[in-house]
């Protein structure tokens, strides 16, 4: 079964060493993918800056903008800690 597979069901392993085989790859999978919205959503709303002729207006979507890049910081932290839970893992 795949791990696409895995996430749709709900099904994981319940081996305590492929159990855990299973979290690291869910954690850098749905890392993965709030990036890839995440960078929809800053792309989208830099260019909505560009084209926004309405001063008033800007100042929401900076902060989304913002909100999105803090989003982003988020994700990589939490892409960092799995990688080095991962490493731990591999190296005991």
């Amino acid at each position: 079964m795949s791990l696409d597979e895995k996430i749709q069901s709900g099904v994981f392993i319940s081996n305590k060493e492929n159990g855990f085989n299973d979290l690291l790859k869910l954690c850098g999978y749905s890392a993965h993918q709030l990036n890839n919205r995440l960078t929809t959503i800053l792309a989208n709303t830099q260019l909505a800056l560009l084209m926004m002729k309405d001063e008033s207006l800007k100042r929401y979507l900076k902060a989304a903008e913002e909100a999105a890049r803090d989003a982003g910081m988020i994700v990589r932290s939490f892409q960092e800690s799995t990688q080095a839970m991962a490493k731990n893992h591999i190296e005991k």
